[in-house]
């Protein structure tokens, strides 16, 4: 394997190249008039996955004019991947492209020498969270006897997006509403004033934590299609971390973990929406919790210096590898279907409307910390 990538062979033809295999496909009269009929995005890759023709759905995608450029490229060059340029490879050599289902289904269509289907989630640089969720199909043929690759792509991210936000949305009120009617229902069993004085604040807990979720997609759903509003405020570090730890400790995904803010936590004042920031801190400790075991203790810190202000999240829990690189993937979990937007959300709210960015670190023997890193005034 070359030392330029670090998954799929990093190899490439030049422009000269290039443009032959371009004039050869194009004066191949059934391919062309095929690729141009077609009504999805498609393009002819060569051998070392580079494309050398397609049609003007792929222009009209990237929204550019010039079909030129676009000539030589690879799937992820072309559509902005950022991890495309993580090695001097291209798309398809970085760590992380072994889970690109679109270049394994390339690849995969190579080796089997027959048509393969899948679909990806490409992350791009247009902006902090943008991201294109695709269906590709990919088949094998020959012009002039050289091998080619017919890509096939179908934009589905609205609909992958809306079914991912209901199911998601779905899920999570009817558990809530489930452990609400329960709360209801033992009213109904109370001996005297103290039971239900109990009840009712369970009710109340309970009732808080159905709101704060609703609220919760309501902003995810804003900030996907950039309808959220910021609304900048005076924070005080040490109290955002209080609320957050308390809202988390009564919610069900910490039953029987501990849930504190650390002795050495900062208390500066930063500007910042309030409700985004703690949107953040929320999901971060949640996420914690959750992979924390009964016992653990998960804590909540911050540090401030000249320009930027740092809220983190420490918690026993370890990611391997393949966790790491996807973690930030709009709905990839390991806890199942209907989880997966948490940690995408912090992404997102983070880079895209509060001007920050998001990190963690993880190991065995230190456990996982998630880092929100903001400017001091906003």
């Amino acid at each position: 394997m070359s030392e330029q990538t670090k998954f799929a062979p990093a190899e490439r033809l030049d422009e000269q190249a290039i443009l032959e295999e371009n004039e050869m496909v194009a004066s191949a009269a059934y391919v062309r008039e095929m690729i141009n009929a077609m009504p999805l995005v498609v393009g002819v890759l060569n051998r070392y996955r580079q494309f050398v023709y397609f049609n003007r759905s792929l222009l009209e995608l990237l929204e550019i004019e010039g079909a030129r450029e676009v000539l030589g490229m690879r799937p992820g060059e072309a559509v902005g991947c950022i991890h495309a340029d993580e090695e001097s490879g291209g798309c398809g050599t970085s760590e992380s492209c072994r889970y690109c289902g679109a270049v394994c289904t390339v690849l995969e269509s190579a080796r089997t020498n027959s048509t393969v289907s899948g679909e990806c989630r490409i992350a791009t640089r247009q902006a902090a969270g943008g991201a294109l969720d695709l269906s590709v199909s990919a088949c094998p043929f020959e012009v002039g006897g050289r091998s080619f690759t017919l890509l096939a792509m179908n934009d589905i991210s609205a609909q992958k997006r809306r079914r991912n936000l209901e199911r998601i949305f779905f899920h999570d009120i009817t558990n809530t509403a489930v452990v609400l009617n329960n709360v209801i229902t033992l009213l109904g069993t109370c001996r005297d004033e103290a039971e239900m004085a109990e009840e009712l604040a369970n009710m109340q807990r309970v009732s808080g934590s159905l709101i704060e979720d609703i609220r919760a997609q309501k902003d995810l759903a804003d900030a996907e299609s950039g309808d959220l509003k910021v609304n900048p405020e005076s924070i005080d570090s040490v109290a955002l971390l209080v609320e957050a730890a308390e809202l988390v400790s009564r919610h069900r995904v910490a039953r029987d973990r501990l849930v504190v803010v650390e002795d050495g936590a900062e208390d500066f004042t930063f500007t910042g929406d309030r409700r985004l920031v703690r949107r953040i801190l929320v999901n971060m400790l949640k996420n914690a919790v959750e992979a924390a075991d009964e016992g653990d203790t998960v804590t909540a810190g911050a540090a401030v210096g000249p320009d930027t202000v740092r809220l983190h999240v420490s918690g026993p829990g370890f990611m391997p590898r393949e966790v790491q690189l996807q973690v930030f993937n709009r709905s990839f979990s390991t806890r199942g279907e209907d989880r997966g937007l948490g940690t995408y959300s912090m992404k997102l709210l983070a880079e895209r409307y509060l001007g920050g960015s998001v990190s963690f670190t993880t190991s065995q023997e230190e456990g996982t910390t998630f880092t929100l890193e903001l400017p001091v005034e906003q």
